[in-house]
């Protein structure tokens, strides 16, 4: 919330925040989901 607020005069860097927060997300559930296969598997 706070980061947000510092940028709020660069919507730049707050776009290229919210992509990198998405795409570190994304990565998230695919690790979460890949782990959740391998514990079923094995």
């Amino acid at each position: 919330m706070v980061h947000g607020v510092l940028h709020l005069p660069l919507p730049g860097v707050i776009a290229m925040d919210k992509h990198v927060i998405e795409a570190y997300e994304r990565g998230w559930m695919y690790f979460s989901l890949l782990m959740i296969l391998v514990f079923l598997v094995y």
